[in-house]
């Protein structure tokens, strides 16, 4: 249990997929039922600085949590900044379209050897206000997409600290329930 317990305080995200499978499948044959179980079951064992040793490592992984969250929530602001530039210069792209209709109208009705019709200026207009609009609808579901696997991570990452937090809590009182006993 010392030797499992140690490995996974120590790995800290190093561990492949492969390694935490075997690790997770180690821990359902000790019969917790969650993590927390497992933890608390595991520590009763432990002496108290075993016990101080660990809190101090979970308080570091939550932390750790806490800034990848910080990070994620500072590039989903930028993936938002750029989506907003983007949206921008889709709209600049598109005043520009309307200002070269409008010079190629003039042209138009300056040149009498100019053979468009109406219905072909009328299309090619249609034409680049449609592709204009689908890369703005993709720009927009890009951000959709973006926007929804952050709220995800940051939900995940959420549920992590909360749990951790409840460890620690109750490590804490475990070791101030043995201390107890000690101090009669």
């Amino acid at each position: 249990i010392t030797d499992l317990t140690n490995k996974v305080l120590n790995a800290q995200g190093s561990l492949s997929l492969v390694e935490q499978k075997q690790l997770f499948d180690q821990i359902d044959k000790i019969g917790g039922q969650s993590p927390i179980s497992v933890l608390v079951d595991l520590t009763s064992t432990f002496d108290q600085n075993t016990v101080r040793l660990i809190i101090g490592k979970l308080e570091r992984l939550r932390e750790a949590i806490k800034a990848t969250l910080a990070a994620d929530e500072a590039n989903h602001e930028k993936s938002v900044a750029t989506f907003k530039a983007m949206i921008e210069k889709l709209q600049e792209l598109e005043d520009e379209i309307r200002n070269d209709e409008e010079k190629s109208k003039v042209q138009l009705k300056s040149n009498e050897n100019a053979k468009i019709s109406e219905t072909e200026r009328k299309a090619t207009n249609e034409l680049l206000e449609k592709q204009s609009n689908t890369a703005r609808e993709a720009s927009e579901a890009q951000l959709e997409v973006a926007t929804d696997n952050y709220e995800s991570r940051t939900a995940d990452r959420s549920r992590s600290i909360a749990i951790i937090t409840q460890v620690i809590q109750l490590l804490k009182a475990s070791e101030q329930e043995q201390q107890a006993p000690a101090a009669l």
